[in-house]
């Protein structure tokens, strides 16, 4: 009986419908920001591994990921450290080729000061997002877009880490969910390489389909078969 075959004998009928079971895939994350020194030429090979501070399954990036040490780029992202400054100074970036400032006021804190710059650069012609973030203990304006050039920035900032993107895939396939966030954890330390981000969410992967799942999927006929009775009567079904 097709419909309560299992196991082989269903893979069998699966088969003379022209179907087969879909197998196990890996889960996958295309957008992987891999964070370095900034000016320093740089390279994360093939194979190069992360996971998530949460779990034990492990990432493989599938092609290596190379940083030439330019301050410009382009780049998936750049985190321009600030350091000094006093009320007055003129703080700014250029992304793009287009400058965006900011200048200190009397009593701004550099976290303030970076907000608004932040501000300032969201509020333009930039195609990405810029935030205030702490990192380290150390006060940083942090720039992320699909592709951009750093072209300039002032004195106040050093270009401390850039960012370019990598797709991580699963070493071992089978159920594993890819949330935005996930992968946190470099395993395969590389010199000049300080972390990793993912922004958003990858795609999950799965275990092979089950008997029941298999069944199912016959059942509706969302595929065509081959010329055997049961697949012409499906077909007919669905006229």
């Amino acid at each position: 009986k097709p419909y309560t075959a299992s196991d082989s004998d269903l893979d069998s009928v699966l088969a003379e419908r022209g179907l087969s079971r879909i197998p196990a895939s890996s889960a996958r994350v295309d957008d992987v920001l891999l964070w370095v020194t900034g000016g320093v030429s740089t390279t994360i090979g093939t194979g190069s591994k992360v996971k998530s501070s949460t779990a034990p399954a492990l990432f493989s990036l599938e092609s290596a990921v190379a940083f030439t040490g330019s301050t410009s780029g382009p780049f998936r992202g750049v985190r321009f450290a600030l350091g000094s400054f006093s009320v007055g100074a003129v703080l700014s970036v250029t992304l793009d080729g287009v400058a965006y400032t900011h200048t200190v006021l009397t009593g701004q804190s550099q976290a303030v000061a970076l907000a608004a710059l932040a501000t300032t650069v969201n509020a333009g012609a930039f195609s990405g997002a810029a935030a205030y973030v702490m990192r380290s203990g150390v006060h940083t304006l942090q720039v992320e877009a699909d592709s951009f050039t750093a072209n300039a920035f002032s004195v106040h900032f050093t270009e401390a880490e850039v960012a370019k993107a990598g797709v991580f895939v699963a070493d071992n396939p089978g159920t594993q969910a890819a949330p935005a966030l996930f992968l946190d954890t470099i395993q395969t330390p590389v010199t000049n390489w300080l972390s990793v981000e993912q922004p958003a969410d990858g795609q999950d992967g799965r275990d092979m389909e089950t008997d029941t799942e298999a069944r199912v999927r016959m059942l509706r006929g969302r595929y065509s078969g081959r010329a055997t009775e049961d697949s012409i009567q499906e077909a007919l079904y669905r006229v």
